[in-house]
This record gives C-alpha cells, structure tokens and sequence, in this order.
C-alpha cells in the first residue's frame, strides 16, 4: 500500500513460548521471538512472519479480509505449517 511506512524489526530479549512474533502499532515495531533465530529455521519462515506483522498496520485484528491477504504470501501454508507444528520443538523447554 502506498501508506506503508516500513517497521523496525528486533529480535525479542529472551524466548517465548507463547507468540511467534509482536507488532506495535505505536512504535511501529516488529518483535520476532528469539526462539525462531536459529540456523535451523528457514528464513522464510522469518520473512512470512515480518510480512504478516506488516499487514498488522492496515488490519489490526486476524479477520477474513487480514486472512485472505496473508493468504498471498507465496507457500504460506507450508511457513504456516512449520510455526503451528514446528515452533513447539524449539519452545518445548519453556513450555
């Protein structure tokens, strides 16, 4: 979108075992879970998240419309697919 002003994007301080990655919409800031910053974790899986904390500034919620545009992101069903069976193998220690 032509109103897209682009994030910073950190790594998380520790692991979490509770979220993948955070956007705030008042820092416009992306936090990607430390958990996920390994040699192991295709960097897709890496920029599927930074694009889906992206739509966060247009749609805030995970509605049908917020859905049907992560949607586009090319092979997003197998990034998808790593981060909801996958991530539990890296976080099973903080679990």
């Amino acid at each position: 979108p032509d109103d897209f002003v682009r994030p910073e994007i950190y790594w998380t301080d520790r692991d979490y075992a509770s979220y993948f990655a955070k956007y705030d919409i008042e820092r416009n800031q992306i936090f990607i879970n430390n958990v996920l910053n390994s040699i192991s974790v295709d960097e897709e899986v890496i920029k599927y998240l930074i694009y889906h904390e992206c739509l966060h500034q247009q749609i805030h919620d995970h509605s049908k419309e917020f859905r049907d545009k992560e949607h586009k992101y090319p092979d997003f069903q197998k990034w998808d697919n790593f981060l909801d069976y996958k991530f539990r193998d890296y976080t099973k220690d903080y679990n």
